[in-house]
């Protein structure tokens, strides 16, 4: 029986150059005892992996409605071909006729000489060859697109399957197949079955006002109208899409559009006018104008994203980490992102956010307050608020109220901010811009910063 006593006693007992090592090496994750790496990596292939599977998930449901459209769509012209390609084929019935006619022609002049039966080679018109050409197109068209999207739905199969075990293994695999997805175009590929399937929509749609004119020109007319309607819609979205930056009508049409006005643009740019006076052309692509767009308005954006934030994320530990983003904002941008914290908190105690004053709860409720979002903000809008307006803006009255509140501490009294701020401006305070204590709450300025505390 194996005594492992035994053997770690031999162990112990061979020289030093001989013993094994007492934490082995593994080439991928370094030291085992180093768990903070393998986890770290296993932490990066799964942020890349989610990556990866939200992109596939995009894909594979854009496949999907392309796999039922063209399905139903094939169907549907499937049986205006099997009506119109009688058209290029000779009308057995009227040649029946024709021959019983002829006999029976004969039959009642049995004294005339025999009539051979004349019969002309059989000719389609333009008409019908261009309509059952169009037909055939567009069905061919939505078949190619079924096709296209069966072959990419595998291929976004295998991009996430079959990966190593290592996790520092995973992120160079996951990395590796995100650059040959984007170096082959794989997303390039799906815009072009969008645009093979409204190609077929187009020729089938043609095809169909032909087919009526055989039958009713008023019906035709009415038909070209619909189709001259949609396809006119069709191509002012994709345009209008090319032109605007937030404009939400993007296709794979309208970014060919895109491209083919950069590329125009790079070609003829400096031999046109409006070319090098205008925006046009100016972008490769949707995400690098709307990078630059954004950064127009990038303090508004940012401030209603956070705004947003603490009115959905209310109480969650995630809000916490995303109001210390407040601190981020330049000078000329801290002001209004005061006002955006006062608006925060305004709105959390249901209180008026158009009036010049608004009253906040009772001293005792604030102060007492265990919401650690409300004390974060706070501390975080007197922070910034000395920081912008200098250390004598400690004496305003809406600073004092947040930071007492912030540090849990009883709010001072109307008297001492009266006190305090006539000192500061060495005249007598302006009456109706200090807080006024009432059984309901206390009645605070919201203009950000005492005129005369900062006037020295």
């Amino acid at each position: 029986m194996f005594d492992f006593r035994t053997l770690q006693g031999t162990l112990s007992r061979l020289p030093v150059s001989v013993k094994p090592p007492a934490m082995p090496i593994d080439e991928e994750l370094g030291s085992i005892g180093q768990t903070g790496y393998y986890e770290g990596w296993t932490e990066c292939a799964d942020a890349l992996r989610e990556r990866d599977e939200d992109n596939v998930k995009a894909m594979s449901d854009e496949l999907d409605a392309f796999l039922a459209f063209s399905g139903i769509f094939s169907a549907v012209i499937t049986l205006f071909v099997g009506q119109s390609v009688t058209s290029l084929q000779p009308d057995n019935t009227q040649a029946a006729v024709d021959i019983l006619r002829t006999i029976s022609q004969q039959i009642g002049n049995q004294s005339a000489a025999t009539v051979g039966l004349k019969t002309e080679p059989f000719q389609s018109s333009i008409i019908d060859i261009a309509l059952n050409a169009l037909l055939n197109a567009g069905l061919l068209c939505s078949l190619i697109a079924s096709g296209m999207s069966l072959w990419v739905k595998q291929w976004l199969r295998e991009y996430v399957l079959d990966e190593p075990s290592l996790p520092r293994s995973r992120v160079r695999v996951r990395l590796y197949r995100y650059h040959g997805l984007r170096m082959w175009h794989i997303r390039g590929s799906v815009a072009c079955i969008s645009i093979l399937l409204q190609l077929s929509v187009l020729l089938f749609s043609t095809g169909v006002v032909m087919l009526a004119h055989k039958l009713n020109t008023t019906l035709s007319w009415i038909l070209l109208a619909l189709n001259g309607a949609w396809w006119a819609v069709t191509w002012g979205c994709a345009i209008v899409a090319a032109a605007s930056a937030n404009c939400p009508y993007k296709s794979p049409l309208s970014r060919a559009i895109f491209r083919l006005g950069y590329h125009f643009r790079q070609i003829f740019g400096s031999r046109v006018r409006f070319l090098r006076e205008s925006n046009f052309g100016k972008y490769p692509t949707f995400e690098k104008r709307e990078l630059e767009k954004t950064e127009l308005h990038s303090t508004k954006l940012e401030l209603e994203a956070l705004t947003f934030a603490n009115r959905e994320l209310w109480g969650s530990d995630r809000l916490t980490r995303i109001n210390e983003c407040f601190r981020e904002f330049k000078a000329r941008e801290r002001p209004l992102a005061l006002k955006h914290i006062e608006k925060i908190l305004r709105a959390h105690y249901s209180l008026e956010t158009s009036a010049d004053t608004f009253e906040w709860p009772g001293q005792d409720r604030l102060v007492a307050t265990a919401d650690k979002v409300v004390k974060q903000l706070m501390r975080i809008w007197c922070d910034i608020f000395v920081e912008h307006y200098g250390e004598k803006a400690r004496v305003q009255s809406l600073y004092r109220l947040f930071y007492s509140v912030s540090q849990g501490e009883q709010h001072l009294s109307h008297t001492h901010y009266a006190q305090t701020e006539e000192v500061a401006c060495g005249r007598p305070k302006v009456r109706g811009k200090s807080p006024i204590m009432s059984d309901g709450g206390v009645t605070v300025s919201v203009v950000p910063v005492n005129p005369c505390a900062i006037a020295d």
